[in-house]
């Protein structure tokens, strides 16, 4: 839990609750925290099965803390991989987490861990690239300009970049518009923008998250998400499986942005959605779709 990238704070939540709920059954738990210069910190001991809440918060606050011992990334996986790990339960967000590079690492050390491998993480965190993948396959994306739209010797001049990306907007695009920074998740450095004038102050805002951007016109709707899970059919043969869809209803906010996201009663997460049999199972393919692409 934690990492370098601007969720860090986001990330120990996650793992705090990840591991309150493993070391509250039947699994023995070690907190892992990587704080926000790159170092990690691993708890001293196992905690669990059968541990109370506290226990978790209290090592995991300790850990994070002034007194906890920082090491060096080598040292820390020298540790883990004396240990031998059941599992590595993944609770990173961000660059780092989720795009490939802790994935890659646990990979070279044969760890087993939680989550999509190296190849699929990378590409779901790089949403131009992934959008030009959903398009390959078939998926409907919304109509969109990106980094990628603009000449190679522009791209690298912030100014230009810009003003190259409200033109391509404003001829071919429907406002409202999101603009979102390439890399990332919780929605961080995304902005919703009503009109032209203000593409340039949110162009300003991704792209101090991320060298590349993508900005894609609003679609007007329901917003339905759906996890996949890869899982053994009675044969042993790995066979992907659609969980039930569903639906997100913010509260206080016009879309799915940070607040919505974090913070308690802002947003609504009904599942399963209430949605015909016939629209259930085109979500359900889609994100079959989109998962095995």
């Amino acid at each position: 839990m934690g990492g370098t990238s601007t969720e860090h704070d986001v990330s120990m939540t996650s793992g705090r609750q990840v591991a309150s709920a493993l070391a509250g059954g039947h699994w023995r738990v070690r907190p892992v925290i990587i704080d926000r210069t790159g170092r990690w910190r691993v708890n001293p001991e196992w905690i669990g099965p059968q541990a109370l809440p506290e226990a978790i918060r209290d090592a995991i606050a300790h850990l994070a803390g002034a007194d906890g011992r920082a090491q060096s990334c080598e040292e820390a996986l020298s540790l883990l991989r004396a240990e031998s790990p059941a599992c590595v339960f993944i609770a990173l967000h961000g660059p780092g987490g989720e795009d490939g590079a802790i994935q890659g690492l646990f990979d070279w050390l044969s760890v087993p861990y939680t989550g999509s491998g190296m190849t699929a993480s990378a590409l779901a965190m790089d949403k131009i690239r992934a959008q030009i993948l959903f398009r390959a396959l078939g998926l409907k994306t919304p109509a969109s300009v990106s980094s990628l739209d603009i000449a190679p010797d522009e791209r690298h001049d912030f100014h230009r970049c810009r003003e190259e990306l409200v033109r391509l907007c404003r001829d071919r695009l429907m406002p409202p518009y999101y603009v979102k920074p390439c890399v990332g998740g919780s929605s961080v450095g995304v902005t919703r923008v009503r009109e032209g004038a203000d593409l340039p102050d949110a162009l300003e805002t991704a792209f101090e998250t991320a060298g590349e951007v993508l900005i894609e016109s609003g679609i007007a709707g329901r917003e339905l998400t759906c996890g996949v899970l890869d899982g053994d059919d009675s044969e042993g043969r790995l066979r992907p499986q659609a969980l039930p869809v569903t639906e997100i209803c913010p509260v206080q906010s016009e879309y799915f942005d940070y607040t919505a996201k974090y913070t308690p009663g802002a947003c609504q997460e009904i599942t399963p959605a209430d949605l015909s049999e016939s629209v259930t199972a085109r979500v359900q393919a889609a994100a079959l779709t989109a998962h095995c692409g």
